[in-house]
């Protein structure tokens, strides 16, 4: 089976004749940035905006970029000569390969280039389709929440409930159920603080947690107050 084929360094070579140097600094420390281009029917989507955005992620970890963008395109249109269709461009820049492995990075170092292809994995209609209807929040049917009805009648009948009795039930779930969070997070806040305070008790081995401040003890604290 034919090997196919890849670029790396300024040449097209057949994948499997890449070496790449065991010191090179994206082998050894992961110092390099990628990008992946969508091919359709041999046109790269947006091509300048990636190389764009490729030219960001080096400037983010100060790698200086071998190519302009006319010369990017240039090289991946010469790859994809051999990859016609709907293809993946994969392309990674290290900072290349120094003489020695070393945290300093050294001065007037090339960078280490290599792009290559693999088929566009694209869903078929039918899944496409599918995948749409599936992801649709909401059918054509509209339906009475259960928290507007009332002994199987709807809201608005003879001996229901009033619509703004109906209404009303969801905005006091919401405000209960944020009441609940609020006082959970104040009695984390009440641990933390009280294992941050000095405690002369720590030093003979006993911690005891504090009070619990929480909306139930509260009101329990005040009923036997009463």
């Amino acid at each position: 089976m034919t090997s196919p084929i890849a670029h790396f360094n300024g040449k097209l070579l057949p994948i499997d004749e890449i070496r790449v140097s065991p010191l090179d600094r994206g082998f050894i420390f992961g110092d390099g940035v990628y990008e992946v281009i969508p091919v359709y029917d041999g046109a790269m989507l947006r091509a300048r905006e990636h190389f764009e955005r490729l030219q960001r992620s080096m400037d983010e970890i100060q790698l200086k970029n071998p190519h302009t963008v006319a010369e990017w395109i240039a090289a991946t249109e010469a790859l994809l000569e051999h990859h016609p269709g709907n293809q993946s461009v994969y392309i990674h820049v290290t900072r290349g390969a120094p003489k020695k492995r070393d945290h300093v990075i050294p001065k007037d170092l090339e960078p280490t280039v290599f792009m290559m292809c693999y088929p566009l994995a694209s869903p078929s209609r039918e899944a496409r389709t599918r995948r749409v209807s599936s992801a649709l929040p909401f059918s054509g049917t509209r339906r009475t929440p259960p928290a507007s009805t009332e002994g199987g009648k709807r809201s608005g009948e003879a001996g229901s409930p009033s619509t703004n009795e109906s209404r009303s039930v969801a905005p006091r779930r919401r405000r209960t159920s944020r009441s609940s969070s609020i006082a959970g997070f104040q009695h984390g806040a009440a641990i933390l603080q009280a294992a941050a305070r000095p405690n002369p008790a720590r030093a003979h081995g006993a911690f005891t947690l504090p009070r619990t401040h929480c909306a139930g003890e509260k009101s329990r604290t005040q009923g036997e107050q009463r």
